[in-house]
């Protein structure tokens, strides 16, 4: 079943990243209802929520571990300057395109770099999904 990617269209880009609450844990992370992801400052995915999984259709264990470059390809390119923008007081909002099990999707995100369980990692909010074509 696809996402309703209507629903998906959760906050403007124009939306400060202070308006947004980010998750410092486990529990947050998952009582969220906008779909969040949380890598290591490398970009490995370290956890996401249930909102996210949805938008690829994978099981929670083809994805935690894993790069994020396995499923955006060209983001390790681009990764340092995710993490820099994530450490500003503002954070930044970025456009990339992902591949899931039933098509590619153009992912809005907001990054920020968070204390999360004790530890730096860096936390993506997506905030608008579109299909590509």
């Amino acid at each position: 079943m696809l996402p309703d990617l209507r629903a998906l269209e959760l906050a403007s880009s124009a939306a400060p990243v202070t308006a947004v609450t980010f998750p410092t844990s486990l529990a947050e992370l998952d009582a969220m209802a906008m779909p969040a992801v949380v890598l290591s400052l490398d970009g490995r995915i370290l956890g996401l929520n249930l909102a996210a999984l949805r938008i690829g259709g994978r099981q929670m264990d083809e994805i935690i571990g894993r790069y994020a470059s396995e499923f955006a390809p060209g983001i390790e390119y681009l990764w340092d300057e995710r993490v820099t923008a994530g450490r500003q007081p503002d954070g930044g909002t970025f456009e990339i395109a992902i591949s899931t099990r039933r098509s590619a999707l153009m992912l809005e995100y907001i990054v920020k770099v968070c204390d999360f369980d004790g530890q730096p990692v860096v936390v993506a909010l997506i905030t608008r999904v579109q299909p590509l074509p």
